[in-house]
């Protein structure tokens, strides 16, 4: 399945992906192509409404060659997949767990049903309890910890604080593990998770420059659990490094460099 050709491409952000794009991509497509693409349905098998929610059910983030983006795409394929998948072989107790949304560890209970449409009753969306009023507060946490290493809320709102990048080595550090910390209270931390996040962190212990620094980092690096990693990477907390000034410079030509793209 995954080896099928892709259909069209949208050079945008997938916050950024609107009725228009989708709508040119479509107009490019061969006569055969754009039949397939009109019988696209919804897992109810209803017409799709909007164009964006077709492309959204039926795209997938593509390499721009740049490592800066692994987590954050900045363009998108059409892929005929809806039609290929079929579960009936997952017996209950076996069904998938991941989520195809990215940001959903930064929702509150509210918002996640809003964009599910449906009602969920894990354990976190059970109203009026201890732990989902917990869940809140970590995931509104987890959110803005992402808005400051990131410069850009996942609403598409940038903000001045952080859009500058000018948030020091040593706080990146803290907020990430930190943020780890509380995927993990939420139970959300599996072995996808850590697959996708583990990597920014070392990378951000290696990019210290002060020697202090980066011993401190090490050691948080090497400890048993995340907790121990992140009582120990608060040693750092308000430390500047050496590195600072140049990676605030560079995170910000990178992002120059996506929106002239």
């Amino acid at each position: 399945m995954l080896s099928q050709p892709v259909r069209d491409i949208i050079r945008r952000g997938h916050s950024e992906i609107i009725e228009e794009y989708v709508r040119i991509a479509f107009q490019k497509l061969s006569p055969n192509e754009k039949q397939m693409f009109s019988c696209l349905r919804e897992n109810s098998s209803t017409p799709f409404k909007h164009l964006t929610d077709i492309m959204g059910e039926n795209s997938f983030g593509l390499p721009d060659g740049s490592k800066s983006h692994l987590n954050n795409p900045l363009m998108y394929g059409h892929f005929l997949l809806h039609s290929h998948f079929n579960h009936s072989d997952i017996f209950a107790g076996e069904e998938i767990t991941f989520c195809y949304y990215t940001d959903f560890e930064c929702r509150t209970r509210h918002e996640r049903h809003q964009a599910l449409l449906f009602v969920c009753h894990c354990r976190t969306c059970l109203p009026e309890t201890t732990f989902q009023q917990l869940s809140d507060m970590r995931r509104r946490l987890i959110r803005g910890l992402q808005y400051l290493m990131l410069g850009k809320d996942l609403d598409g709102q940038r903000q001045k604080a952080a859009e500058n990048f000018n948030i020091p080595i040593s706080a990146r550090f803290i907020y990430s593990l930190l943020g780890i910390y509380l995927l993990e209270e939420e139970g959300l931390l599996d072995d996808f998770m850590i697959g996708r996040l583990s990597p920014g962190i070392t990378q951000a212990a290696s990019l210290f420059q002060t020697e202090n620094n980066t011993r401190i980092a090490m050691l948080a690096l090497a400890q048993d659990t995340w907790l121990k990693k992140l009582c120990v990477a608060f040693r750092l907390y308000e430390r500047k490094d050496a590195v600072d000034e140049g990676l605030a410079i560079h995170l910000r030509t990178l992002y120059q460099q996506k929106d002239y793209r």
